[in-house]
Order: C-alpha cells, then structure tokens, then sequence
C-alpha cells in the first residue's frame, strides 16, 4: 500500500530538483523599468549623500553618492586612506538606499510633543509632592 505512495513521492522529488537547476537564472538583467525606477531614485537623492548599493552580483557599495549619467553613477569610497570613484551602471544594480538621512518635519514634531508632555508631567509632579500631595 505504501509503496506506491513512495514511489510516486519520489519521482515528483526527482522530477522537481532536476526542474530547479535550469530554473533558476545564472545572473539577473534589469528591466527598461526597473532602470526608470532606479534614476527617478537617484535623482531624489542629494549629491553627496551616503549610499549603499547592492548589486546584482551581491556585490555591496558604501560610500558618498557622486556624479550621476544616463548611463549610471559614480560612488565615491575611501579605500588606503584615498578616495576614489567607482563607476556604477545602472544595469549592475539591484537596489540603492540613502543612509543617515535626516529627521522628517513628522518626526520632529512627535519627538518635541513628547519631549515637552515629558516636562509637563514632572513640573506637575514636583508641584504635587511639594505642596504635600495631589488628592483633591
């Protein structure tokens, strides 16, 4: 009874793992949309500013956003105490991130909120305990 139950497991196991050898692409092209998507990105993102890259080849990039090109962009890394520019095409690259971008006007404004119901809160308890309790 169980035989055939194995064997048909088997085969469907055997017939799948031959089918994820060819399935999976060696090394990944970017799309014309992907690559519209990644300048508009790019164009966003001030001159100078920290980046990191990751590239289709898993390859990671940190350093200072440079010039930018129809082509693709240069990152500036320090590498020996130099620096240096390294060409980036916009078809090697997989994803691009701003790092340490500043505090959004939302944030700052939750954080002094916070910040001063904090300060309200420990003027009203100092006052409270001074005057010898705040029962009423």
């Amino acid at each position: 009874m169980f035989r055939p139950i194995t064997a048909v497991l088997t085969i469907a196991a055997l017939i799948g793992s031959s089918n994820l050898a060819w399935a999976a692409p060696a090394a990944r092209e970017q799309k014309p949309s992907d690559v519209a998507a990644l300048k508009e990105k790019l164009v966003t993102i001030p001159a100078g500013s920290t980046v990191e890259v990751k590239l289709l080849n898993k390859q990671k990039l940190k350093g200072k956003l440079g010039q930018l090109s129809d082509q693709g962009f240069e990152v500036q890394t320090v590498k020996n105490g130099t620096v240096t520019a390294e060409k980036v095409a916009f078809s090697e690259v997989k994803s691009i991130a701003q790092k340490g971008k500043p505090m959004g006007t939302g944030t700052k404004v939750a954080l002094w909120t916070l910040a001063g119901f904090g300060i309200f809160v420990l003027v009203f308890t100092v006052i409270c305990v001074a005057s010898g309790g705040c029962d009423s």
